[in-house]
């Protein structure tokens, strides 16, 4: 994947994670919303529950003369209010005055924007509310009209109507209490899913340029293999003409015993390259030229066997090849490479059967169950300083090729890593 697609797909990335975390911003403030509606209302039904309850104690009031008695009426509120823990106070206004005066009941969170909810009230025959803050409270008003019917015991006047409107003052705290529990709660919920989120990305990135670092580095090792192959190819043809002037020599000389000690190295050396050269496929005899050095120097017999690939178009990316083989080496040559040297021993094979391209490495060593439920996983290695993501870049790749990779522990001391690529010609 190209830089510019990586960062296409970034920018991508951020965006739906940006829309996801104001997707459950706006989610949060309409449930806020919604239960400060769902809790006002049920502070309001209750005002409107102790309005109503004084109301039908008033209209079952036998005469006018009992509005008289305003002892019993206030300890008739003092008794709907205590029933009530957000009620704080009921009072009666003589709403056929212009500006209403107070008949009874107690009135000591009064405010001028009183005034205006009163004559809201009066006017739309219909209770009003309204949510104030009153001597450090916030506190909710309802104003609600009645009309009674008035009439004397004896008679000393005929029956009458009287407008009413009732005060209810109900405590506002709880649901501003409750409002407010919902809001921290909400915001640390939203809070923590933004940073999962953005830990994901970060995650994401990370992951995305160690891949891209390896692939970089698969890249330019491939291309060092093709070029060392390359270079000992000519360099064995550039000596050719030594040692045919050595050989020459030694014949004069009749060296005949230095002369076969000496053809027996060149054609030592001349066959370790045509064996490699023989595999058939560049990428693949790049890579095992190139570790085949490095064995060499690690002192770790490598060998390999390879059947039937030359001229096979094996419809795999050369440098997907490339990244396959040689960080299964690499593994096999770091499990082996604190062995004695003697046991110090790598075996690669592969060969086609049914359109499929397989891949079997061995090398001696042991693994646990438990190690190999998690050999596959990012991150992990049985190595100290290593990425553990040798393997798992593997297990992707053979994916991406409708293949398989299986740990096959069926030998006792031995590892062996199964491969298998399905091939299409032209890919």
């Amino acid at each position: 994947m190209s830089l510019r697609a990586r960062r296409l797909r970034m920018k991508k990335t951020i965006m739906i994670i940006a829309l996801v975390i104001i997707a459950i911003v706006i989610q949060h403030v309409l449930y806020f919303l919604q239960t400060k509606h769902s809790l006002t209302e049920l502070l309001k039904r209750q005002s409107q529950s102790a309005s109503e309850q004084f109301e039908a104690y008033l209209n079952a009031l036998p005469s006018a003369d009992e509005l008289q008695d305003s002892l019993a009426l206030d300890r008739l509120l003092a008794s709907v209010v205590s029933a009530q823990n957000d009620l704080l106070e009921i009072a009666a206004f003589d709403a056929d005055h212009a500006i209403p005066e107070r008949i009874f009941g107690h009135y000591s969170f009064g405010t001028k924007q009183d005034a205006d909810l009163m004559r809201k009230a009066k006017s739309s025959n219909q209770a009003i509310f309204g949510i104030q803050t009153v001597q450090g409270q916030r506190i909710m008003k309802m104003f609600a009209p009645i009309t009674l019917s008035l009439s004397s015991v004896d008679g000393s006047f005929p029956p009458s109507s009287l407008k009413v409107l009732i005060a209810v003052t109900s405590n506002y705290r709880f649901v501003q209490q409750a409002l407010n529990k919902l809001l921290v709660t909400m915001i640390l919920t939203s809070g923590t899913i933004s940073a999962a989120l953005i830990d994901i990305v970060l995650i994401v990135r990370l992951i995305s340029r160690a891949r891209a670092r390896d692939i970089k580095t698969t890249q330019e090792n491939y291309i060092d293999n093709m070029k060392q192959l390359y270079a000992s190819v000519r360099g064995q043809q550039h000596d050719l003409l030594n040692h045919m002037n050595a050989i020459h020599a030694l014949v004069a000389l009749e060296k005949y015993e230095d002369l076969d000690n000496y053809t027996k190295e060149l054609i030592g050396d001349i066959s370790f390259t045509s064996d490699i050269l023989i595999i058939g496929q560049p990428a693949m005899s790049a890579i095992i030229h190139a570790k085949s050095l490095v064995a060499k120097q690690k002192q770790i017999q490598f060998t390999f066997d390879f059947e039937g690939l030359s001229g096979y178009p094996i419809g795999v990316r050369s440098v997907d090849i490339t990244r396959i083989m040689g960080n299964l080496i690499d593994n096999s040559f770091d499990a082996v490479i604190g062995m004695e040297e003697g046991l110090r021993q790598v075996n690669i094979r592969g060969w086609i059967e049914g359109n499929k391209l397989y891949l079997t490495i061995s090398n001696p060593g042991s693994i646990t169950p438990e190690e190999a439920k998690s050999i596959f996983k990012p991150w992990y290695s049985l190595k100290k300083e290593h990425t553990g993501l040798g393997l798992s870049i593997v297990k992707q790749l053979v994916g991406k090729y409708k293949g398989s990779i299986h740990l096959n522990l069926e030998q006792p001391g031995q590892v062996r890593f199964d491969v298998m690529l399905a091939l299409f010609k032209g890919r």
